[in-house]
């Protein structure tokens, strides 16, 4: 099965919608692609109709898990961010 990038993405917000207010489901979905694509919101949506990769799609699916039994970003991603510092 053939996933674009903007798929992916609309996918990820539904199913974190589950859980999470609409917001906060973007705001995830965003720091996802930004993590596993390497995109951000402007480059996903110009990249919208490009090919996601099978191993990039089984790396997501396990972060959405992960998002719907509550562990946090920084867990999930291994980064976290304090003062424009990066710390895994």
């Amino acid at each position: 099965m053939v996933h674009t990038i903007q798929a992916e993405y609309k996918n990820t917000v539904q199913q974190l919608g589950a859980v999470y207010p609409p917001e906060e489901a973007r705001a995830i979905a965003d720091r996802l692609f930004e993590h596993y694509f390497n995109l951000s919101p402007s480059g996903r949506i110009l990249s919208g109709n490009s090919i996601a990769g099978p191993d990039v799609v089984l790396l997501l699916q396990e972060a959405k898990n992960k998002f719907l039994n509550y562990v946090p970003l920084q867990y999930v991603t291994g980064v976290a961010y304090f003062m424009d510092m990066e710390f895994n």
